[in-house]
């Protein structure tokens, strides 16, 4: 069975509620093409000053704090890449989010 862009953004919003421990929150919750298989979706998270964004699209994961990349493309500790299938992704959720949570707290996720 398929998982979809909702389920899979669902998902990620659960494995990233860490990030209310730094002061975020949710502020939107973007699904875009969803019957694509690139399908994907961004959830816009922000404190009083910062934005974070997780974004799954076109099967590249990318989160980013205030445009710097915290994962992505060139960014991705323990993985080979940022490119994942629904499923894969869904499956990689936790461990993505966990080396998302060091990285964070490793630069200081609260700034200044």
């Amino acid at each position: 069975m398929s998982i979809t862009v909702d389920e899979l953004a669902s998902n990620a919003e659960g494995r990233f509620a860490f990030l209310s421990r730094h002061g975020y929150r949710l502020a939107n919750r973007e699904c875009l093409f969803a019957e694509s298989f690139k399908g994907g979706f961004i959830l816009t998270y922000v404190n009083s000053r910062q934005q974070l964004l997780v974004e799954y699209l076109d099967m590249q994961l990318t989160v980013s704090q205030d445009g710097e990349v915290v994962f992505g493309a060139a960014n991705h500790p323990d993985f080979a890449g940022n490119m994942f299938s629904r499923e894969h992704l869904a499956e990689y959720m936790d461990h993505i989010a966990r080396v998302v949570e060091v990285a964070l707290s490793t630069a200081g996720a609260n700034g200044p």
